[in-house]
């Protein structure tokens, strides 16, 4: 009995070793099949550092490994046609659909473009109120004001005394004191108007003007020469010299 048993176990670990060393043979070429081939990748447009962004629609996306340029694994950027892609993870899905895919807000920030800083405003100074502005210096508060505040007096303006008679002078500061004698007015020389105008003087009714009418002075008439070719002028033909006694 005793030698069955040992025998049985014997068995047992020969069978335990021969099952490990078969694991072992064939686990290299199990694992080298069971490899990943895909990776989910960000993909991002525009230019890093001045407009870079995540490309819209279905981002990240599953890509095949042999075609990435220059793969260096699992975190590392690669150049392609629309900029640069991101590897994020890799792609360990079976079947279709879109289960055990990562989300987009895994994928790193892009670049945009530097943050510019803002500069922080100077603080102004804030001029406390004068409470008391009739007291030297700046009181914040009305106690501080001095309770008997000197009003300063002013000075009496010098007021002139009205004149109560303009017309004396002087100044008379009651109508008591204006005289009470008025002066004659000087009478105006009232000139008479001459009713004979065409007579020398003035005469001051028509009835003294003269009726005589002046007599006019004959005007002298040319006597005709009744003898032209005698000298001197004769005023009939019988004055006319006759020649050798007869009368022409």
């Amino acid at each position: 009995m005793r030698h069955r048993l040992a025998a049985l176990v014997s068995l047992i670990g020969v069978f335990v070793m021969a099952s490990g060393m078969l694991m072992l043979a064939t686990s290299p070429a199990t694992a080298k099949n069971h490899a990943p081939t895909k990776v989910f990748v960000c993909k991002y447009v525009g230019k890093p550092g001045v407009d870079e962004r995540l490309q819209t629609g279905n981002n990240p996306i599953s890509v095949s490994i042999s075609s990435i340029k220059d793969f260096n694994g699992i975190g590392s950027f690669f150049n392609d046609a629309q900029g640069r892609s991101y590897v994020l993870a890799y792609d360990t899905t079976t079947g279709g659909g879109q289960t055990g895919e990562p989300s987009v807000d895994e994928c790193p920030a892009p670049e945009g473009p530097p943050e510019t800083e803002t500069p922080t405003p100077t603080p102004t100074e804030t001029e406390t109120p004068d409470a008391c502005p009739t007291v030297d210096g700046i009181q914040s508060s009305e106690d501080e004001c001095e309770e008997e505040t000197e009003t300063p007096t002013p000075t009496p303006t010098e007021t002139e005394t009205p004149d109560a008679c303009p017309t004396v002078d002087g100044i008379q500061s009651s109508e008591d004191e204006c005289p009470t004698d008025t002066p004659t007015p000087t009478p105006t020389e009232t000139q008479t108007p001459d009713a004979c105008p065409t007579v020398d003087g003035n005469q001051a009714s028509t009835e003294e003007c003269p009726t005589d009418t002046p007599t006019p002075t004959p005007t002298e008439t040319n006597t005709p020469d009744a003898c032209p070719d005698v000298d001197g002028i004769q005023s009939s033909p019988s004055e006319c010299p006759t020649v050798g006694g007869t009368e022409t």
